[in-house]
This record gives structure tokens, C-alpha cells and sequence, in this order.
């Protein structure tokens, strides 16, 4: 340790200042210092006096033990540095337990703190010499080093206490550095001059943490080769640069300098080389190849720690080349403080841009040249986000040529990204991709985008919530089977099932498909099934997974009529009338070419899709119908056709309106009877047909009454009957809106509510010649107003003449109109057979005059009564025939009505009425 001249002084002046006379060495500082000549022993303050003083009341060292150094020999006095402390402390030879000739600098001694009673300063007493080693107080390097003296250390002068302190000079990671030392510190035998080239080790104090050099020797610069390590960085056409290992430079080489063949020398191998100066720089010469790993430039730590960036990288510019610059910086809580390292681009796992604030774990590297500490391994752990801001996660959908689109997770949205966005850039993207980033708005286009893209491990996106425990339910609606076909909007909706469930004490449905069944397993319409619940979380949707069946649904068969058929498929009435039900032709059990509108089948039903439908469909042959049907015919106009006729409408069952004849002819037979009975309180009799006290407006099943047509500016009600396919006489017939129709009333024998029966409808027959035949649809051309013709199909042909229909054909038909299009067509198209047979047309061909029988000439031509010839009135065609018999028929009944309505009386007997009927008829007919 540096004791300068005052220090010394003032220590003269405490210790033997007023009383040099006290020893007989008092004249030391006339003298050099020699450790090997005899010391005086004589105290000038003795042990008892030191404990008598006043003073060792306030002795703050009195009795305590320490340990130190001699650090300074003197003539009969010395110093001691305290390995606690550090202080110098002042020992006399008089308290060394020892001949005190032996003590030499350095020697380790423990020893009793006290204090001086006349200045209260601290000094060494009942001082014992210790082993070599005993105390440390400061460390020797474990390498050498290389310097130069830059000072020399000089001797003591007269009045000085110790030598002038020397420096010495080294070069440590490209930085030099200022040791002091002196004379005791070079080897014993050695002389050193400035300017020579030094070997010393240096000596670091472990209290105070200063440096010195110790054990000095001369080193020759000329018979000095200092081997290095390093590691190859690059190579050119003749020559290359080697990273050193000893500090932080770059070493040049040349090829010749290599030994081996210089084609096995890689960028990266591992070397080791001499030094050699050349016109004043240092070159490497004599390269060897080492083993890989053997050249450690850094040391990495264990323990990883997590921060977060303080200053992110600065964009790469194209003149300037930021690679492998450690300019961003990371802040981390250390055991006892904050600490921040740096780091650069190359220090990333993955090729990351980091911005400032994302959070980070790394490892600490040491380099062990200059003791730069940066981070590496940095692993991107979250990403600083605005406020407002959330991270998403997905799976890439789409790529296209520099951008994409990613299907979000939580959210039923795709967006765009950008490759640019994309965190990992050494990573490859792929569809299927998962990945994490944040959505944000283009300030140009106002339009949603991902940035900051990171890819994320495979399994860590979830689009569906499932549960952990099995739910039960009920099928509701089963799933079709899969189809081949790629599947359209509409398919896409319907295929799928429905389980009805109760979750969170509420009814709820459930969709699955068919695939999410257990294999093996056909669930069925009414089945009790086990699955999984799953949530998707984008529309909250909820399935079913993995389906197994618990307990299996009793197969219940019901009963209908086929009400409409069609290619491939057709509809069966419900057995109450109500509605009908789908059914395929492969779900039928027999030749479909058996079933008729009308049929009395037996199904099973079951739902597939939106809508109930049937399967296990078989005919019964031996039905009989048990409705009870009223004898009574009644006029009516539909006002609702079936729904085979109208698919649009939301009722099923179509809808009859008593006419007014009928209704008043119901109401005066109801009287009638009522009279007859001797009843006057309005109420109809057993069997009755319609009873207007009683009659409901809804049809209630259980009264079996009937329904009333809504009133209109105070028209009276009417009544209204429903009728299904069983209520028609002839099934095929198109009953639309409008049409005039006769009818009988029945109690249905299921709901026992009356409905109409036997209903069949009034058109008119008309007549006229087939236009044209194209295959199975023709035109026929008849007399009307705008002068059209009307078109038929060939299944509108009745009779077997039919089917040889040609151009010119004479027919009968009826129209229909069709009530989309308001297009007519005719239906029971009808071949009108030729008046004359076909022989007796041949017959009359042949010419009267070329006959072999005997020729008769007429002499009279026949006259009438009134004596002229011919007939007064004509012969007419058939149809007109037709027409005039079903006119005289309506006059006819008309007549008679207005005949029972005039007098007020009502036929007894209905056969009567008939007999009349028939008889106005008949004689229409004759005249």
C-alpha cells in the first residue's frame, strides 16, 4: 500500500515526536531502513500504563482479538494492516511475543486491539507470529501477465518512510491498464529498468478491491511466443481473419501460415496460432485445426431469466449494416436489484422483430475477454399491446402470393395478413397453420388486419368448448345419411339432426350429423342417446359428439292414405285428416306401381330433416271405412284446395262452402223434421245433418259440430266443410278455387267431426278437335272467345281410343285452370267415336251402279203427316244431346226447389222427388 510523506509525519510525530530520547534509535529517520539489523525492544508506553489511563474507559478495541499483516518494519516500531478493518495499525517490538529479528514484511500475525491513552488512537498489542497463508487479504491472478515498466520504483531517501512507488503498464481486451508496485514486490534477484517487458501476477485486495502488481520478473520480448486460440471468421482468395480468443480483435492470416490443406479450413473451425509482430502489428502464424468446441469465447448461464425490452433494434438500413451490433436492451429483476443487458438480431431463437415492452425470457452470456454481458436465447414469451388491444388465435386458411387469411377462433371472421406481419420469418407458412396475433385497422384502408403474427404450437387452438360430462336427450330429428354430392347452402342446413335436451333446467336443441354417432349405431326418431356437449365458439352453437343410444324407441305403426305421388316419391294423409306426411318410394315395402291416390297404408314416422316423413310404408288391401255418412247431397264452391293442389298454403285440408240453395234447403229440412216431431225448440234430431243453434265456428271434435264461414257486410254465415283425399270420388281430378262441387256430409270416425264426402265436381263438357300430338302432350282447338288452344297430357286420356289420338280426332274434354299461371288445360279427354261403323263406311263406298243385286228406283219419296217431306226437327250430335239432358236436369231440379221453397213443404218421401226428377227428364229427352 502508497504511504505518502504526510501520513508518515504525522505517525513520527504521535509515536516519538516528544520523546526521541526515550530510545536509543530515536534518530531512525537519519538512517536507511535495514530489516536485518538489530531492533531496539525499549516501549516508550508501556502495557500498564496504557490500561491505568483514564482514558481505557472509553477503549472502544479494549480486548479484541485480530488478525492482519505485517505490512512496514521500522528500527524498533512497525505496522500491521488488520484483515477486518483494513487500518494500519501501530505495533511496538516490545509487544511481540518473540524475537522480533524474525519478523519480515507480509508475516501473518494476530494480535489485542487497544488504544494509545494520549491521542486515543488504536494500536497492536500481545502480538503473536502465525503460519504462512493464515491471513488473506488479497488474491493472486492465476495468469500471469505481460507488461511494460512504465515507472521505476525508487529506494528510500533520507527522511522518507518507504520507496516511491512504480508503474507498470499491460494491454487486457484491447485497453491498458496502470498497476503500481514496489520494490518489495520484484523478485528477489531482479533488476528492472524502464521501458523492459515484465511477467508479474496481479494482486487484488479483497477488502478494498485495489490492485497492485507482485512478483515481478524480467521477461526477453525476443524469446517470448505467445500461443492464442481463436476461431476462423472469414476467408478470402489468399489470406483470412481469425477471431481471437484472448481479447476482442481480429487476427489477419495468410495461407501459407496454415500447415494442413487449406481446402478443410472452414468459416467457424476452431484454431490455435502464435503471435508474430510484423512492421508493428500482430499477425497469426503456425495454424493448427483444433476440435470443435474447444474454443469457448462466452459463458452462458443456467438460469434463464425473464424481462422486458426497454429499446428494440433499429431498423436495418440498405448503406449501413446493423447485423450482429447489440443496440436493443433488456431490463430484468436480478437476486437484488434491476439489471439491464444487451442484446442484437442475431440472439433470437427465431428470426423475431422485438418491439418495446414485449416480455422475454433469455440467458445471460459473459464473454470472457472484456466481461461483456448480452442476452441470448431470446424467447418472445407475450407481446406488449395497446390499450384496447387482445390477442387472437387461429388457423391459417388461405394463402395467396405475399399475404393471406387466418379464420379466427373466437370470432366468425377471416382476415387478411400480410407476410410481413409474420414474426417468425425463417418459419415456412402452411395452411393449417396456428397462430397468435392482434388485430388492428389500416390507417389507408380503414379495413381489419393481422399483425404481429406468432406461430404457436400444434393442438393449442380450440374452435369448440367441450364438456367434460355426458349429456342425455331424446331424438327429436334424425340426421340424414351422407350423401355423395358436394353439398349446397340448403344441404348444408339440413344435414344435420336435432337432440332435444334439458340444459340448465331449459329445453334446448342439439345438432348432430351422422358421422358424430358411435359406428354401428343407426339412432333413430324417439331414441334415448348419451353424447358430448360441444360449444363452437364463434356463433355459441351447440353439438353433439360421440352419440350412443341408450334405450332404443318403440317402433309405433300408423295408418293414412296416399294423397299424391310423384316420380321418385309421394305424401300420405294422416289418418285425422290434419296433414300429410313425405315418403320415399325406397321406403315402401312392394311395387309402388301398386299404390293409387287413396290408398290405406301403414307407416312408421320418424323425422329426416326439417320436416316429419314416413318409412316401413306397406298397403292394406282389406280396408273398410267405418265413417258415418250422412244421405243427404248438398251444392257447395271450394274456397281452399288441398295442399297437393297449392304447396304454398299453410293448411293442409281444403275447405267447402255450402251453397245458399243448399243452406236454405238444409234449414227447412231441419224444420221440417223438427215438425214432424213435435220438437219447436230448434234442436235437430239423432242422425240430423247440421244443427245452426249448436254449429261452432271451430269444428270442435268432441261435439262433432260444424264450422261457419266468416260474415261479410252483414251477409248471414255459411257453413264450411273440410275434405281430404278420401273425399273425393275421383282421386286424380284437380279441385282448385271456385269450383262448383256436390257432396255428402260424414262423421269421420277417428275425431268425430263432420266433414265433407263423395265430393265431386261440376264442369262442363265441352267438345273440339285435336290440333296437334307431340309425344305425351297435345293441343286440342275448340270454339271460345280469345281462340286459343288448350293443352292436355296423354294421362288425361280416358278411354283405350286414347292412345291412338291423331291430328283431327274429335274429343270431349273439361278445363282446368292451373292457379300459379292461370294457364288452362283439359282433363278426361275423351275420343268421340265416329257415328257410322267402319264397314258400313267401306260398304257405302262402293257405287250403287256397279252392285251385282237387282236395282230398285224410288217412285214416292215419303211424306209427313202436314204432307211435306223430311223431319220438322233436326237430329243433333251427342254432346248436344248431353248438354241439353244435364240443362233440362239442373231446370228441372231448380223448378222444384223454388216449388217446395213457394209453398212452404218439403217431400216426405226423397224417392218421390226423384221419380220426378226423372220422369222431367225423360220426357225432355223424347220430345
Amino acid at each position: 500500500m502508497s504511504y505518502n510523506k504526510r501520513e508518515r509525519n504525522s505517525s513520527m510525530n504521535s509515536y516519538g515526536g516528544n520523546n526521541r530520547n526515550s530510545s536509543p534509535h530515536s534518530q531512525y529517520h537519519h538512517s536507511k531502513v535495514n530489516n536485518n539489523r538489530q531492533r531496539s525492544t525499549s516501549s516508550p508506553v508501556t502495557v500498564s500504563q496504557a490500561n491505568d489511563s483514564p482514558s481505557s474507559q472509553h477503549n472502544q478495541y479494549y480486548g479484541k482479538k485480530e488478525k492482519g499483516i505485517v505490512e512496514k518494519l521500522l528500527n524498533s516500531y512497525g505496522f500491521v494492516e488488520c484483515a477486518t478493518t483494513g487500518n494500519r495499525v501501530f505495533f511496538h517490538y516490545s509487544e511481540f511475543e518473540g524475537d522480533p529479528n524474525h519478523l519480515q514484511v507480509g508475516d501473518c500475525l494476530d494480535f489485542v486491539l487497544t488504544t494509545d491513552p494520549r491521542n486515543n488512537k488504536p494500536i497492536a498489542i500481545k502480538l503473536n507470529k502465525l503460519p504462512a497463508g493464515s491471513v488473506v487479504v488479497e488474491t493472486l491472478s492465476e495468469e500471469s501477465c505481460i507488461g511494460r515498466i512504465e515507472m521505476e520504483a525508487k529506494p528510500q531517501r533520507n527522511g522518507e518512510a518507504e520507496s516511491t512507488l512504480g508503474r507498470v503498464s499491460y494491454d487486457k481486451s484491447g485497453e491498458f491498464f496502470f498497476l503500481p508496485f514496489s520494490l518489495n514486490d520484484v523478485a528477489k534477484g531482479e533488476t528492472i529498468n524502464k521501458g523492459d517487458t515484465v511477467e508479474f501476477y496481479i494482486a487484488t485486495n479483497k477488502r478494498t478491491g485495489s490492485m497492485k502488481a507482485r512478483k515481478i520478473r524480467y521477461s526477453d520480448p525476443a524469446k517470448q511466443v505467445k500461443t492464442v486460440q481463436g476461431i476462423v471468421s472469414s476467408l478470402k482468395e489468399a489470406y483470412g481473419f481469425i477471431e481471437r480468443a484472448d481479447v476482442v480483435d481480429e487476427i489477419f492470416f495468410h495461407y501459407s501460415e496454415y500447415s494442413a490443406d487449406i481446402n478443410e479450413l472452414m468459416i467457424g473451425d476452431d484454431v490455435q496460432f502464435n503471435l508474430q509482430d510484423r512492421l508493428g502489428k500482430e499477425i497469426a502464424v503456425s495454424i493448427k485445426k483444433l476440435s470443435p468446441g474447444t474454443v469457448v469465447f462466452e459463458d452462458i448461464s443456467e438460469n434463464r431469466f425473464k424481462g422486458h425490452v426497454i429499446k428494440a433494434i433499429g431498423p436495418k438500413s440498405m448503406n449501413s449494416s446493423m447485423d450482429g451490433q447489440l443496440t436493443g436492451m433488456i431490463e430484468y429483476q436480478g437476486k437484488t436489484d434491476t439489471h439491464e443487458v444487451l442484446f442484437g438480431d442475431r440472439d433470437m431463437e427465431d428470426d423475431i422483430i422485438l418491439q418495446k415492452g414485449d416480455v422475454v425470457e433469455f440467458n445471460v452470456s459473459t464473454d470472457r475477454r472484456d466481461k461483456l454481458q448480452r442476452a441470448v436465447n431470446i424467447k418472445l414469451i407475450s407481446v406488449c399491446l395497446k390499450n384496447g388491444q387482445t390477442r387472437e388465435v387461429g388457423v391459417v386458411s388461405s394463402l395467396k402470393e405475399g399475404f393471406g387469411f387466418i379464420k379466427c377462433a373466437d370470432q366468425d371472421l377471416s382476415i387478411f395478413f400480410h407476410f410481413s406481419e409474420v414474426l417468425e420469418q425463417s418459419h415456412l407458412i402452411n395452411l393449417g397453420d396456428e397462430v397468435e396475433f392482434t388485430i388492428q385497422n389500416d390507417q389507408i384502408s380503414q379495413r381489419q388486419h393481422a399483425t404481429r403474427i406468432r406461430f404457436l404450437p400444434k393442438g393449442t387452438v380450440s374452435f369448440e368448448i367441450i364438456s367434460s360430462k355426458r349429456h342425455v336427450g331424446v331424438i327429436d330429428r334424425e340426421a340424414p345419411e351422407r350423401q355423395l354430392k358436394s353439398p349446397s347452402k340448403t344441404n348444408r342446413e339440413n344435414e344435420f339432426g336435432i337432440i332435444k335436451c334439458y340444459l340448465e333446467g331449459q329445453e334446448t336443441d342439439i345438432l348432430y350429423r351422422v358421422r358424430d354417432c358411435r359406428p354401428r349405431e343407426m339412432v333413430r326418431y324417439r331414441d334415448k342417446v348419451e353424447f358430448v356437449l360441444v360449444t363452437k365458439k364463434t356463433n355459441q352453437q351447440r353439438f353433439a359428439r360421440d352419440v350412443s343410444i341408450l334405450e332404443k324407441s318403440e317402433t309405433k305403426m300408423l295408418h293414412g292414405y296416399v294423397c299424391a305421388l310423384k316420380d321418385s316419391y309421394g305424401f300420405i294423409e294422416t289418418e285425422d285428416h290434419t296433414t300429410e306426411l313425405f315418403f320415399h318410394f325406397s321406403e315402401y315395402e312392394g311395387d309402388t306401381k301398386q299404390l293409387e291416390l287413396g290408398s290405406y297404408v301403414m307407416y312408421a314416422e320418424t323425422r329426416k330433416g326439417e320436416k316429419r316423413s314416413a318409412e316401413k310404408v306397406c298397403k292394406i288391401l282389406s280396408h273398410v271405412c267405418k265413417d258415418e255418412i250422412l244421405p243427404q247431397t248438398y251444392d257447395g264452391v271450394i274456397t281452399r284446395p288441398m295442399r297437393t293442389m297449392d304447396p304454398d298454403q299453410d293448411e293442409y285440408e281444403g275447405l267447402i262452402q255450402l251453397s245458399r240453395a243448399s243452406a236454405n234447403k238444409q234449414q227447412k229440412q231441419q224444420k221440417h223434421n223438427a215438425s214432424l216431431n213435435g220438437s219447436l225448440n230448434g234442436s235437430s234430431l239423432n242422425g240430423s245433418i247440421l244443427d245452426d243453434s249448436t254449429a261452432s265456428t271451430n269444428g270442435d271434435a268432441e261435439n262433432g259440430e260444424d264450422e261457419k264461414s266468416p260474415a261479410t257486410n252483414g251477409e248471414q254465415q255459411q257453413l264450411v266443410y273440410r275434405f281430404g283425399i278420401t273425399a273425393i270420388m275421383e282421386k286424380k281430378e284437380a279441385i282448385q278455387v271456385g269450383d262448383k262441387v256436390s257432396f255428402q256430409i260424414c262423421i269421420d270416425a277417428v275425431t268425430k267431426k263432420k266433414r265433407a264426402c263423395n265430393v265431386a265436381c261440376k264442369r262442363s263438357l265441352l267438345r273440339g278437335k285435336v290440333e296437334s300430338v307431340k309425344g305425351q302432350f297435345g293441343f286440342i282447338a275448340y270454339n271460345h272467345d280469345d281462340g286459343k288452344s288448350v293443352f292436355f297430357h296423354m294421362s288425361e286420356v280416358q278411354n283405350e281410343n286414347g292412345k291412338e289420338l291423331k291430328q283431327g280426332d274429335e274429343v270431349s274434354f273439361m278445363l282446368v285452370q292451373n292457379h300459379k299461371n292461370a294457364k288452362k288445360s283439359a282433363i278426361r279427354v275423351q275420343k268421340i267415336i265416329d257415328e257410322r261403323p267402319e264397314h258400313l263406311l267401306r260398304r257405302r263406298s262402293h257405287k250403287f251402279s256397279e252392285s251385282q243385286t237387282f236395282k230398285v228406283s224410288v217412285l214416292r219419296h215419303p211424306t209427313g203427316p202436314d204432307g211435306t217431306t223430311g223431319f220438322a226437327l233436326k237430329r243433333k250430335s251427342i254432346a248436344s244431346e248431353a248438354e241439353m239432358t244435364t240443362a233440362a236436369t239442373t231446370d228441372a231440379t231448380a223448378t222444384n226447389e223454388e216449388l217446395v221453397l213457394e209453398n212452404g213443404a218439403v217431400c216426405e218421401d226423397t224417392a218421390i222427388k226423384e221419380s220426378m226428377i226423372k220422369e222431367q227428364v225423360e220426357a225432355l229427352s223424347v220430345a
